[in-house]
């Protein structure tokens, strides 16, 4: 089948202070997993577009202003064996009324915080990316 393509957004509170994570819907693949929002690209999107359709599905904002941040492959093996590849973007400009229009939970944490949360095993990296370097 090949690797998922993934957009997932790291978006930053208007204060630059706080990141909003969300938790998987139940019923889901790994659900009462928190992550960074965003869904899989389509064939025919790049990444920053799929980025902007996920996040306005999901969460009711409008990117205004987002920068590439990582890109890289990831194998989940604990529910099923499942291949992607993460575009990851920080979305530092937006607007919109935040609303979890998926009925999932949403919240926003502090950077350090991110570690305390049950997050996807396949966004560790970016939270390491995002502690181990400044914005």
């Amino acid at each position: 089948m090949g690797r998922i393509k993934v957009a997932v957004g790291v978006i930053y509170s208007p204060d630059g202070q706080e990141i909003l994570i969300a938790q998987r819907p139940g019923g889901r693949d790994r659900s009462s997993y928190w992550e960074f929002p965003g869904g899989k690209i389509e064939t025919h999107e790049d990444a920053v577009a799929a980025l902007r359709r996920e996040l306005l599905e999901e969460i009711n904002i409008e990117v205004i202003k987002c920068t590439p941040l990582l890109e890289y492959d990831y194998d989940y093996d604990d529910h099923g064996y499942e291949q992607v590849r993460l575009y990851v973007h920080q979305v530092s400009l937006w607007q919109g009324e935040l609303a979890a229009r998926e009925n999932q939970p949403i919240k926003w944490v502090r950077p350090e915080q991110l570690l305390s949360v049950n997050m996807l095993s396949g966004n560790m990296k970016i939270i390491d990316s995002m502690l181990h370097t400044s914005r």
